[in-house]
């Protein structure tokens, strides 16, 4: 007996659940895990230093070595503070202490020089060990794993029993209602089921069941009968031919929104880089800005004035940078976001607009080994609708990452001009992936057709790509590929497109295929 649908629903929950959050549990930790522990000991290291040293400089200049002393016991009470050594301006021992009996390693080191009116009168040397803050991190990683143990095991299990009480008994039950009814048992009538696609499933055999009955009972009615049964059928394939073009268009706007998510989700991670920058350098100029406040109070030095203004045109510069990045970031966006979601037409550089939806997928060329160029002159003018061509434009990348560079290192697209007459384009696709095997070649364009379909592939995103070439943008798509040399899409388009009323529904599959 093969794979039940009942451990079909298990092994699919279980291993998109478990698989996933393993997977990123594991990343997320260890990197959570070495920035805390390394913020943790620089943290440290930076604070018992300026401590020590704030409070030896009078000691070690009035060589007051008990007041010394007494400020290293202080600081010894950190638990993770294991050697403290004082050198006068001579490199000999002023002060020191050790922690006793402790040989554990790693240890982290720091030598700070101890300054008298800008003089240096002695260096300090801190040892701390990260003992302490593995132990408070493995503590708290620790408990917040149990916690989301706890959670993801209430989770499967809602999910199961869900699963279980609308979808797998329900198959069972109908299962066994269509078992008797193959053993020819036509007087069990079929139970009720939900009112889903499992419950129509159900109406329909309730309905043969019937149908059998009444064609066995009475054999002079048999030709009236199957006329009706007929009729029936056709009606229902009528319904079904239209339910299949709602779930079509339906399975389009759903693509259409989860490519627009990720589109916002790949240029929010886009701007994290920059606007992270920002926020370091502002915080740190402000921690910087209150330490100089404090001098002023103090007494102002001319060198502690020129430091400062050097710190603030730098931070200035950086966040000028970033800022700018960020801005030309969300320019990008805000055009792509309106030219896919109106398709409207418009006069636009080709250039600039291919330049602006590879910005805008650049974070799924961060996952692919794949590196894409736009070749494209700038200058070259066309009145077309940006939407949709950026949308061909997108899903044609994108077919290319998930299919040319599969057991590769490394590969290269490029978005290329072929020449052509004042009225038209030649917009070249290349790859130099593994190619189009020629027994798929003549059927890519064909609607749900895909080689990958155990890795989400829909079969639709070049079928979309060629009905809106040959569609709305009046244009022809042609492919040319040879196994493990690569492919080259060309489409030949208008440099104004056609007035039609013709509006494909808007898409943009990522998982093309």
């Amino acid at each position: 007996m093969g794979l039940t649908v009942r451990r079909a629903v298990v092994m699919a929950v279980l291993l998109g659940i478990l698989g996933p959050a393993f997977v990123t549990g594991i990343f997320l930790t260890r990197s959570f895990y070495d920035r805390q522990l390394d913020s943790a000991i620089n943290h440290s290291l930076s604070r018992n230093a300026e401590i020590i040293t704030l409070g030896v400089r009078e000691n070690l200049w009035a060589l007051d070595k008990d007041s010394a002393n007494a400020l290293i016991d202080a600081v010894m009470l950190e638990p993770d503070v294991v050697n403290i050594e004082i050198f006068d301006a001579h490199h000999n021992v002023f002060a020191s202490r050790q922690r006793a009996g402790f040989s554990g390693t790693p240890r982290h080191q720091l030598e700070n020089p101890i300054l008298y009116d800008e003089r240096e009168i002695g260096r300090l040397r801190l040892e701390i060990s990260d003992a302490p803050f593995k132990h408070e991190l493995m503590v708290h990683l620790l408990t917040t794993f149990a916690t989301l143990g706890l959670q993801l095991a209430a989770s499967i299990l809602l999910i199961l029993l869900v699963l279980r009480h609308r979808i797998v008994q329900p198959l069972m039950r109908l299962h066994a209602d269509a078992i008797a009814l193959a053993q020819g048992d036509l007087d069990s009538v079929i139970r009720p089921l939900h009112d889903d696609e499992i419950g129509q499933v159900g109406q329909q055999l309730e309905m043969t069941r019937r149908a059998l009955k009444d064609l066995f009972a009475t054999l002079e009615q048999r030709v009236v009968e199957r006329t009706a049964v007929l009729e029936a059928t056709n009606t229902e394939l009528e319904k079904a031919l239209e339910h299949l073009h709602q779930t079509q268009d339906h399975l389009i706007r759903s693509e259409k929104m989860a490519a627009l998510g990720a589109l916002v989700a790949g240029v929010a991670h886009e701007l994290n880089t920059p606007i992270g920058n920002s926020l370091l350098v502002s915080s740190t100029f402000q921690e910087s800005t209150r330490h100089f406040q404090g001098e002023i109070t103090n007494g102002l030095r001319r060198s502690s004035l020129l430091a400062f203004v050097d710190e603030a045109e730098t931070a200035c510069a950086i966040l000028m940078r970033n800022l700018g990045h960020a801005a030309e970031l969300i320019t990008s966006f805000k055009q792509v976001a309106v030219d896919q979601t109106s398709s409207q037409r418009r006069s636009f550089d080709l250039a600039e607009m291919i330049g602006e939806v590879i910005l805008t997928l650049s974070p799924a060329f961060k996952k692919s080994c794949a590196h894409v160029e736009n070749l494209i002159p700038p200058g070259i003018q066309l009145n077309s609708y940006p939407g949709p061509l950026g949308q061909v434009v997108t899903n044609l990348i994108n077919n290319a990452l998930l299919h040319a560079f599969e057991n590769r290192e490394e590969g290269r697209i490029t978005l290329e001009m072929a020449p052509d007459d004042d009225q038209h384009v030649i917009i070249l696709c290349r790859d130099d992936g593994i190619g189009i095997s020629p027994r798929d070649l003549p059927r890519i364009f064909d609607p749900f057709f895909t080689t990958r379909l155990d890795h989400s592939g829909s079969g639709l995103g070049l079928n979309i790509v060629h009905n809106i070439v040959t569609g709305m943008l009046g244009g022809e798509i042609h492919v040319h590929s040879n196994p493990g040399q690569g492919s080259i899409f060309s489409l030949h388009l208008p440099r104004s497109a056609p007035r039609t009323s013709v509006q494909l529904p808007a898409t943009n599959f990522i998982n093309a295929a």
